[in-house]
């Protein structure tokens, strides 16, 4: 069991110094809410490159949450990813990035880490991750919304169908819309997806997630929401 009174280690790999301190300055100043125990102490390391992270993940061992800037002035963030698990074994690895495609965040996911897209103003979403290895349900959502270019309101659809097989007026009150509306958000999502109807839909969601069930972690109510 993890020693909660020990610091958290935290590494970030950017070579923008003053977006890498202000995330340092935010990971010393949070608190998870889920967390009883009087605040940890963040023990923040800055690596402006792919060498002097690669040093550090080789030389220090053990971190809880390692931040990978995807752009560096040596190359790619992503091609520490496996050397950042090995050093984070019960902690989280994050790849940050001005901008990914549906592509880029799969294959991230892929290889054991979490796509994200700067700027990262909320760290404290970081801390739910530490000692998790799989992504949660409505994380993999988002991604099956993005490679079917589903707007906002029509993947929170999707996402209250994958969690409850909702009719479309309990759908209705659940996001506060009318039924109407509800009714036109999946017509949108049949259009986009090629779908014929609602259970196609949720077929190929099923799919999607069996696909990438290694990287992926459902609950019992989740995973027996999708295959209704």
């Amino acid at each position: 069991m993890e020693d909660r009174t020990e610091p958290r280690r935290i590494l970030i790999v950017d070579d923008h110094e003053v977006l890498a301190r202000s995330i340092a300055r935010n990971f010393m100043a949070v608190r998870p809410r889920a967390e009883a125990s009087p605040s940890r102490r963040a023990d923040v390391t800055i690596c402006p490159s792919l060498r002097q992270a690669e040093a550090r993940l080789v030389g220090n061992g053990h971190f809880h949450i390692i931040l990978l800037d995807k752009s560096l002035p040596d190359g790619d963030g992503r091609s520490l990813i496996k050397l950042a698990r090995r050093a984070a074994p019960e902690g989280s690895v994050f790849v940050l990035a001005g901008v990914l495609d549906a592509d880029e965040q799969l294959g991230i996911l892929a290889e054991g880490a979490v796509p994200l897209v700067k700027p990262l103003n909320d760290v404290a979403r970081l801390l739910e991750y530490e000692g998790r290895r799989q992504l949660a349900t409505e994380h993999v959502i988002r991604l099956f919304a993005d490679v079917h270019r589903l707007s906002p309101a029509q993947s929170r659809v999707l996402e209250e169908t994958a969690r409850s097989a909702y009719t479309l007026e309990e759908m209705a009150g659940v996001i506060g819309v009318s039924r109407a509306t509800v009714a036109t958000h999946w017509k949108n999502i049949f259009a986009k997806t090629g779908a014929r109807n609602q259970l196609a839909v949720m077929s190929m969601l099923l799919d999607f997630v069996q696909r990438h069930l290694s990287i992926i972690q459902l609950d019992d109510d989740e995973r027996s929401a999708l295959n209704q």
